[in-house]
Parts: C-alpha cells; structure tokens; sequence
C-alpha cells in the first residue's frame, strides 16, 4: 500500500508523501464532517499515511467540504417527483394544477410569454363539469379516468373550488379526433385482452 495514495485518487505516477499524526486528525474530523466513512480507515495507532499533497490539500480543504456538502444535500433533494399525480399519492390542489394533466399552472413569465401556457379558470357551473364527464365517458382511458377523478374529487362544483386548466390540455382533452382516437385505442386493447384470454 506504500506505492498507492491514501484516498485512492488513481493518480500512479505522482510523487507520495508521508502525513503525520497531525495532518491524520485532521483527515479525521474532515471524514466525519463529510460523513464519507473515510475516517473508518484510518485505525488507531497508524502514525503515518502515504499520500499526494494535493489529495490531502483538497480534501481537507473548507471550500471542497462545503461543495461536497452541497452536493450530497443536492442529491438527496432530486430524489423528489417534479410532476404531480395522483398515482404517486400526491394530492391535486385546484387552485395550483391543471384539471386534466396535473400539472402545476404556472403564471406568465413576461420576459418570456412563448414560453407561457395559457391558463383558464373555471367560471361556468354545471355544464362544464357534466361535459368533461362526458368526454371522459367518450374517450374511457387512463387520462380519462385520472380527469374523471379529479373532476369528481371537488367537493363543490368547479368554480367554487377555483380549479383551473391550460388551454392546450383542454383542447388536447376534449378534441373529437383525440376522443375518438383514445376510444378506438381502448377498444383495440379489450380485444387483444380477450384475445390473449382464448
């Protein structure tokens, strides 16, 4: 292990030197700061390691410890789902997601309006309501049945629970050829079903 640097850098053909029992504390509480389980190797009673300066220099250093940090604390936070649905358990809150993607409705951006969907509130009653049920009896699909859910899910009707959607989802959602394309997909898998069941 004398040929090889201490934090197994990989580097074979750089010059190693030899840190004592001071540098190796410190290497020490750097590892438990960092909680890399570095500090595992070095068992009591070593009074020297072999390493690069520069491994040591960097790895002890206060900025490359708070980087490290920032990055393991960045990776935890990435763990969690952008985009909401209710399969994942989340729930739809209708004052902050799209009625039929779930998506959140993000307000106009005006330093860049292409980029912007278009949002709409819900102002009408009933008949809005009885005729996304009704697409949804139509096209008999999964979107369908998530719309279906969150359209019955509103304990008032739409309006009073200020639900809103994008432009695009709706259009997307209620268009004749989408409906009869989402239709005519879910009959085709009900016969390769009952198909397979022969």
């Amino acid at each position: 292990m004398d040929d090889q640097c201490f934090f197994d850098c990989g580097n074979n053909f750089s010059r190693l030197i030899n840190c004592g029992s001071v540098r190796i504390e410190t290497v020490r509480k750097c590892s438990v700061r960092r909680g890399d389980g570095l500090a595992n190797k070095l068992v009591p009673g070593v009074e020297t390691i072999r390493c690069h300066k520069s491994c040591v220099s960097t790895y002890t250093s206060e900025h490359h410890i708070q980087r490290y940090l920032f990055r393991q604390q960045a990776t935890s936070t990435e763990e969690v789902p952008l985009k909401k649905s209710r399969r994942s358990g989340d729930t739809l809150i209708f004052r902050e997601h799209c009625l039929f993607c779930g998506e959140r409705c993000l307000p106009a951006d005006p330093r860049n309006p292409s980029r912007w969907r278009t949002v709409i509130q819900c102002r009408t009653v009933d008949f809005f309501k009885q005729n996304i049920l009704h697409k949804c009896d139509l096209r008999n699909d999964q979107l369908a049945d998530n719309v279906r859910v969150r359209v019955n899910g509103a304990l008032s009707d739409l309006h009073a629970a200020d639900a809103q959607y994008h432009e695009d989802c709706y259009k997307t959602f209620t268009n004749h050829r989408n409906v009869s394309a989402a239709a005519g997909q879910e009959a085709t898998q009900n016969q390769r079903t009952l198909l397979s069941m022969i």
